[in-house]
């Protein structure tokens, strides 16, 4: 019997909640400008796939892919830092819709990093969601790569859901070489977020 009203709200809510064809969407109704030369445009394609072992604070090693694109100039890193890589989570192999990233930020001239978060994917140590070693490995990833070879210095961060909550921890000790984090959808209270009446 609930299936029905569900049914009717879904219905009713579904021209808000569609998505918009970009067709539909012109850019000049974003306020964006076409012919603005600060704008990263997609001249690029992605050359290699490098895969890296990490050393972090303690000594546990951390896996990463780097997505570099075809350019010798030193550029942006982006990290998406996950327990998804690896061994959970095929990595991208090419450009997909799966791999939505990897297009956006390689064809733009940025090195994309897939990094997996201790004790997941081909990470060592133990897992420990939002714990303190883990929040040092992100600042060790961070100050890695912003001194990367092949790096300009500035460090972003972009994820959703637990992706989405590795930045904050990067932002909250605000690393050497962190210039932007895209937090969507992260976790904002991990009390919250694990506990309830003050049990697991």
């Amino acid at each position: 019997m609930r299936t029905i009203p569900f049914i009717i709200v879904l219905v009713l809510t579904t021209g808000c909640l569609g998505f918009v064809d970009n067709d539909e969407a012109p850019l000049e109704d974003a306020n964006l400008d076409p012919t603005d030369d600060t704008l990263s445009k997609p001249v690029h394609a992605l050359d290699a796939i490098h895969e890296s072992w990490i050393a972090s604070h303690d000594e546990t090693v951390l896996h990463a892919a780097e997505y570099h694109p075809n350019t010798t100039d030193e550029r942006p890193v982006v990290i998406i830092l996950s327990p998804y890589w690896g061994n959970l989570h095929p990595e991208a192999q090419a450009f997909t819709e799966d791999n939505y990233f990897v297009e956006l930020f390689v064809e733009r001239g940025y090195t994309l990093v897939h990094a997996s978060v201790r004790g997941t994917g081909y990470s060592g140590g133990c897992y420990a969601l939002g714990g303190p070693a883990e929040i040092q490995d992100t600042i060790d990833l961070v100050e890695h790569y912003a001194n990367a070879d092949f790096s300009n210095g500035n460090v972003g961060m972009i994820g959703a859901s637990y992706p989405g909550t590795t930045p904050w921890q990067a932002a909250i000790e605000d690393p050497d070489g962190l210039a932007t984090i895209v937090p969507i959808a992260g976790i904002s209270d991990m009390y919250r977020y694990m506990y309830n009446d003050g049990t697991a």
